[in-house]
């Protein structure tokens, strides 16, 4: 597989990082995170704070009585009324979904939007998969498509914290040459 993808392929620069890290079988550790926070800037430029927070209230505001039913589609419908982006959109369509599901609000948001992290995750492999088909052929398409459904299936959804550069590693160097590298020796 050709190393130099990220370089070549047309695609978000978070994106263009996990294709290179997928691309190299040094860099495969590396994939995972870069994964997650891709999928978490998204989300985050697609999901307003104020729409997020409206609706939890909404859902919460819902109840468990006897007509919970209909308040929890009519915040469905306002919401979907007041949705100003794509993501905002479609988590209102998946909250649907999972509401006609399981016929019960506890968890409704989580779900949902662990539903959409999923989605999210689908459409940019299958996005990148076709783009890498596009510009290099067939053949390297099905060398990309089984590692970034493999780094799919291991990604947590949880951004990595990172360590301020001023903090110093706790570490010493004596541990730092004692630690065993991995090798991959074909």
């Amino acid at each position: 597989m050709r190393d130099d993808l990220h370089r070549t392929v047309p695609l978000p620069r978070p994106w263009r990082t996990v294709l290179k890290y997928v691309s190299r079988e040094v860099d495969e550790s590396r994939a995972i995170p870069a994964m997650s926070r891709a999928i978490h800037s998204e989300i985050n430029a697609g999901l307003s704070h104020s729409w997020t927070s409206s609706f939890k209230r909404a859902l919460e505001a819902a109840g468990a009585d006897l007509f919970s039913q209909e308040r929890v589609l009519k915040a469905f419908d306002d919401l979907e009324d007041k949705a100003a982006t794509r993501l905002e959109r479609q988590l209102c369509e998946l909250s649907r979904g999972i509401y006609a599901r399981d016929k019960t609000v506890s968890d409704l948001f989580a779900k949902s939007l662990d539903a959409l992290r999923h989605q999210i995750t689908r459409s940019n492999v299958e996005h990148a998969v076709s783009v890498v088909r596009s510009v290099h052929g067939r053949d390297e398409a099905a060398q990309v498509r089984p590692r970034l459904d493999a780094v799919a299936r291991a990604c947590t959804f949880h951004p990595p914290q990172h360590r301020s550069r001023r903090e110093k590693s706790k570490d010493s160097v004596l541990d730092l040459l004692n630690e065993p590298v991995r090798l991959k020796v074909q």
